[in-house]
């Protein structure tokens, strides 16, 4: 299982925006930017509940009491 910490970043100097995602195994599963909307709560509304949290980590859990290594990467992506 591979878990990326995704960071995107505005190279354009009059835009400072970030976006920030978690994906799994190359699937976002949740994210947050400074530009989503307040009633958002931060985050962008492809997390759908919190349940969505708790399945991630049981599916972590999972993975480790089957022995499957986990793998954990942090990228920075920019963008114009």
């Amino acid at each position: 299982m591979k878990i990326t910490f995704e960071r995107t970043v505005s190279t354009d100097e009059y835009e400072s925006d970030e976006r920030h995602a978690v994906l799994v195994n190359g699937k976002e599963c949740m994210s947050q930017a400074e530009w989503i909307c307040p009633e958002d709560v931060r985050f962008c509304r492809n997390l759908m509940s919190p349940f969505d949290v708790e399945t991630l980590l049981k599916d972590v859990i999972k993975a480790v009491q089957a022995g499957e290594e986990i793998e954990f990467e942090d990228v920075t992506v920019e963008e114009d």
